[in-house]
């Protein structure tokens, strides 16, 4: 089977351009995961400015939002075809576009 880098499965991911992702479920605070998760045509979930706009609009104005610090947690948001949103832990993801992550 063909191996891929972590590092270039980010370089992808950046880009924005959907793929095929295997990762393994881990919930710390729950204890339950280890479970393959298989994400078809997800895509990073990537918040443009006039989504940001449109979003800002409609919510009411709260003063301190959580920082989700994706880069200190070793995490990313993927956006799924149904518009679903999961966090994935980038030292999880197992296979990517049929390629084994090293």
């Amino acid at each position: 089977m063909e191996t891929i880098t972590l590092a270039e499965v980010l370089d992808w991911l950046d880009t924005g351009s959907p793929c095929e992702l295997t990762v393994i479920t881990c919930d710390h605070k729950q204890k339950k995961g280890g479970e393959e998760l298989v994400l078809k045509m997800a895509r990073k979930h990537i918040l443009r400015p006039a989504d940001q706009a449109a979003i800002s609009a409609a919510q009411p104005k709260i003063e301190s939002k959580r920082n989700p610090g994706h880069f200190e947690n070793s995490t990313r948001n993927m956006i799924l075809p149904n518009g679903e949103i999961r966090k994935v832990h980038i030292r999880l993801i197992r296979q990517f576009n049929g390629k084994t992550v090293l």
